[in-house]
């Protein structure tokens, strides 16, 4: 020890440290192995949590692509995101909504179908609880529908339509409330052909059954707008969501349909002729038209509007001519369909053309129908059936049949079932017109 007794204590109060420590060495290690065994089973939770169960894990996998992986990769972890969302994991729709602001177009593009399919299914699962991210998806979707990309906009305007049930939406505040109008400004301004189609076929899942079928419909249904546009508005007006809905005034939307018909579009207007074919009742605005379409020579304008001008009836007896005409080249072509020689016996069965295939029609029925092929098509021919059904169409004015039907019957072999029927139809019309005349 030394003399100086300040250096005395000092070295005193190091050995009484030293000693505690030594003494405290155990219960530091067992802190330390306390310590230790609660980060792994803490990381151990963590790791069953994202990785426990294949999908969840599969999920978490792809959030951590998309939070760190580059352009390349986060397009398709997004895809793999959206299509591994069932709506129970409540990490993906945040997820989803931060890349509609990522960098990238093309996962933009992508975030905004996603994250409209994930409000979808958060709204079926938890509607009240989901409230808050509706509003969040539907101001990003917004957001999109501005992007500068026309691929993003036209991804955000596609799923615009298809953002689960509109009645839904609604009751979630003013933002699902102005997608309608947001729609219809895009439908009449947007730079990209594409887009503007994307939003009237958005429209038309959007328009409220109790009202008029949107304005801005009808305008780009009209001639003269590109037809990418025009279809897109067809689509919207007629689909079958729309038509049993039924929109409250039927006949502006039939006026409108047969206005927009083009023979210089034909494949639209061959849409709008089988449209015009499901309405219960035609204006008298559509027989011009029909029969425009039937001049045309195009084969499949004349099957979409040849069945129309059946339905006006004598009305339209100005398309007797062309209807002849085309009856003709279904007889000697055998065609299957025989709906302009239908058309024609409704509309004029006294006709000249009308009484000129009764005996052809007659020799057809007589006949096994054979294969053939039309427009490099097989088919099976207008069957002697089909032949029969159009004689019975003409009634008491198929009385010039009646010699070759009756020779038909006296036939020794193969007589066909409907001739005695078909006889005693035109028998009995006959007769009771002769009555209706005393």
């Amino acid at each position: 020890m030394s003399d100086n007794p300040a250096e005395n204590f000092d070295a005193a109060r190091r050995a009484l440290w030293w000693k505690r420590f030594l003494d405290m060495r155990p219960r530091v290690r067992t802190m330390l192995m306390i310590i230790a065994l609660c980060a792994v089973c803490f990381g151990s939770w963590k790791l069953h949590d994202a990785y426990g169960e294949p999908r969840r894990a599969m999920r978490s996998h792809y959030l951590r692509v998309l939070g760190e992986g580059g352009a390349t990769e986060r397009r398709p972890a997004l895809e793999g995101l959206d299509a591994e969302n069932d709506g129970s994991d409540r990490r993906l729709f945040p997820a989803i909504l931060t890349a509609t602001f990522d960098e990238d177009a093309r996962v933009r593009a992508v975030a905004a179908s996603a994250l409209v399919r994930a409000t979808s299914r958060g709204i079926a699962l938890e509607k009240e609880e989901f409230a808050r991210e509706v509003v969040a998806a539907t101001n990003a979707v917004f957001t999109l529908l501005e992007d500068a990309d026309p691929e993003v906009r036209f991804a955000a305007t596609e799923a615009l339509g298809n953002f689960g049930l509109p009645n839904d939406l609604k009751e979630f505040g003013p933002a699902a409330a102005a997608v309608l109008p947001r729609l219809t400004a895009i439908a009449e301004r947007d730079r990209a052909l594409k887009v503007r189609a994307a939003a009237l076929r958005s429209i038309g899942a959007w328009a409220s059954p109790e009202r008029e079928a949107p304005a801005v419909l009808y305008r780009a249904l009209r001639r003269g707008n590109p037809s990418v546009v025009r279809k897109a508005a067809l689509e919207s007006l007629v689909t079958p969501y729309s038509l049993s809905m039924l929109w409250p005034n039927q006949s502006r939307v039939v006026v409108a349909l047969a206005a927009a018909a083009d023979a210089n579009d034909p494949e639209l207007s061959a849409a709008i002729g089988y449209e015009l074919q499901r309405f219960g009742s035609l204006p008298d605005a559509a027989l011009p038209v029909a029969i425009e379409m039937l001049k045309t020579n195009n084969t499949v304008l004349q099957a979409a509007f040849t069945p129309i001008l059946g339905r006006f009836g004598p009305r339209a007896r100005a398309a007797v001519p062309i209807l002849g005409e085309l009856a003709r080249v279904e007889i000697r072509e055998k065609l299957q369909s025989g709906i302009a020689c239908a058309a024609l016996v409704a509309i004029a069965p006294d006709s000249n053309e009308a009484q000129a295939l009764l005996e052809p029609l007659v020799e057809l029925a007589a006949d096994v129908p054979q294969s053939y092929t039309y427009l490099g098509v097989a088919s099976i021919g207008f069957s002697y059936n089909g032949a029969a059904s159009i004689l019975e169409l003409y009634g008491a004015h198929a009385a010039a049949a009646l010699p070759a039907l009756k020779r038909l019957r006296r036939r020794e072999s193969s007589v066909p079932d409907f001739v005695p029927a078909l006889i005693e139809n035109i028998e009995t019309s006959l007769k009771t017109r002769k009555g209706e005349t005393k």
